[in-house]
């Protein structure tokens, strides 16, 4: 197996738990090739090794040659994904039922046709009951291969030729509508990622001209279970571009409902379900929905109560992400911030056990969030010591929205902490970062203005610029588009909590009281 760069290993054998190295070593152990143990001394050492240094695991190995490091590397890498595959045949599925293939292949090779066909009967449940349709269709093609090309008797049978026929057929049609609504769904995500949010009704225009141009005919009463989530899952993308929460609030949770009319499906596909209550869970935050937010996060963690035990480690990847996000949305929805400093501890301890395994993104919108909370909670120091990481990253941002709001947050840490020596060249750049991403709006610009008259009055005097930028902001507010700041940050709470020098939790916690 072809091993372009060494980092690849390298993070194989870094993602193995204690489980699964125990059961490489029994495997390599049974190998009649492995006289010399060479690529087993290696795995020890990247097994004990904290960074990547190839010239030192070869000299520890006593390898003169590049070539030889290379080919070791190579076999090892193979063998670990053999002793995963073996150790994973009875936890998931679709692993089992390729190897029933295989056998079932293998049989017909050896010209046992019969005892071929009987196994591919077998196992045809067992692919429906999970919805693995591609699977399902190459059953029925290595059917239809020995029926065609052998005498079985099978025609012996009423219908089943024509059955299978039939099936087949069926199938691929199924196929055939899971495919393109999957295109559909991966197309619009790719959407959001490069436009981001749609700024005004000519990217509405454009994101509703592009999803009814490519969006198939999609029939509930005859969707297969995929077939209906990823029509939920376009729409939810679709809904959240353009910035109608509520419809993607609807559809995510309508996804979510799919696994309550199939729950085996909870079994074989866990990380489809957190990725839908993920987007209910967020689409309700953004309307401020706390009730119903409430409601779907009792119902996540009875998800995880019952389920996190099994999780494969992809599901626990996914959960961490989507869970974490959730309970800090939580603290934020509610006003809630009492556990603030635990969660935060517990979340960066298990950023280092999942860090080699996450996108740099996660690590950033996580960072960016438990910032804003603390800026919520008056705690400005602890707040800037986050942004500072956002900020200072040397990654391609996935995001330059969330790194222009950061920077936003950054200067209104400052304000707080009264810093006003640093503000005037701050706003300057912290402005002319969103102009450059084309991400501007009136509101902000209202709230640029008002920024700039309340740091040369050092922040005295300014109630009737506050009710100005309150009076300018109801009216912007009209417009949806104008409203896309306060998905980032509390702008509104923010300026309220100017007007009493409180933090903004005690500001909502005051104004719910009157």
């Amino acid at each position: 197996m072809p091993i372009a760069h060494s980092d690849l290993l390298f993070k194989l054998v870094k993602s193995l738990n204690k489980s699964e190295k125990r059961l490489f070593k029994l495997y390599v152990n049974r190998l009649s090739s492995n006289e010399d143990g060479l690529f087993l001394q290696l795995f020890s050492i990247l097994d004990k090794a904290t960074a990547l240094d190839d010239l030192k695991f070869q000299q520890k190995l006593g390898l003169k040659s590049k070539n030889q490091y290379s080919n070791i590397k190579r076999h090892l890498y193979a063998q670990i994904v053999k002793s995963l595959r073996l150790s994973n045949l009875n936890k998931h599925s679709t692993i089992n039922l390729r190897e029933q293939m295989d056998y079932a292949s293998i049989l017909y090779t050896k010209g046992l046709y019969e005892q071929s066909l009987l196994l591919l009967e077998r196992i045809k449940p067992q692919s429906l009951e999970g919805n693995f349709m591609l699977m399902y269709l190459q059953i029925l093609e290595l059917q239809k291969k020995i029926e065609s090309r052998h005498i079985t008797r099978s025609r012996k049978v009423k219908n089943r030729i024509e059955s299978i026929v039939k099936e087949s057929q069926d199938t691929r049609n199924t196929i055939s509508k899971t495919s393109a609504l999957s295109d559909l769904s991966l197309n619009i995500q790719g959407l959001y990622i490069k436009h981001g949010f749609a700024r005004n009704t000519k990217d509405e225009d454009m994101c509703k001209i592009y999803f009814e141009s490519n969006a198939p005919v999609f029939r509930k009463e005859e969707a297969s279970f995929y077939e209906s989530v990823l029509w939920h899952q376009s729409n939810v993308w679709y809904h959240y571009m353009c910035l109608n929460f509520k419809q993607s609030l609807s559809h995510a949770r309508q996804w979510v409902e799919q696994f309550d009319e199939e729950k085996r499906m909870l079994d074989y596909d866990p990380d489809l379900y957190m990725r839908g209550m993920h987007y209910a869970l967020t689409n309700s935050f953004y309307i401020g929905a706390k009730d119903q937010f409430n409601d779907l996060m009792l119902q996540y963690r009875n998800f995880r109560d019952k389920y996190s035990a099994g999780f494969a480690q992809n599901s626990s990847i996914i959960d961490f992400i989507y869970f974490n996000n959730a309970v800090l949305n939580e603290c934020i929805i509610n006003n809630n911030y009492q556990k603030t400093d635990a969660i935060k501890t517990e979340l960066l301890e298990q950023l280092k056990t999942f860090s080699s395994m996450l996108d740099h993104h996660r690590v950033t919108m996580f960072n960016y969030k438990i910032a804003m909370i603390h800026l919520y909670e008056g705690r400005y120091s602890d707040a800037l010591d986050l942004l500072n990481k956002v900020i200072s990253t040397q990654e391609d941002p996935l995001r330059p929205d969330v790194l222009c709001y950061s920077r936003l947050l950054h200067l209104l840490c400052h304000f707080g902490l009264n810093n006003f020596d640093l503000l005037p060249g701050l706003l300057i750049s912290v402005r002319n970062s969103f102009i450059n991403n084309n991400i501007y709006t009136q509101s902000l610009e209202a709230m640029f203005v008002f920024l700039r008259k309340a740091i040369k009055a050092m922040n005295f005097g300014i109630n009737d610029d506050i009710k100005d930028l309150q009076d300018k902001w109801h009216k912007l507010f009209q417009s949806k588009y104008e409203e896309l700041p306060l998905i980032y940050f509390d702008f509104e709470n923010w300026l309220r909590s100017q007007s009493y020098n409180f933090s903004i939790e005690k500001t909502i916690a005051l104004s719910k009281r009157h």
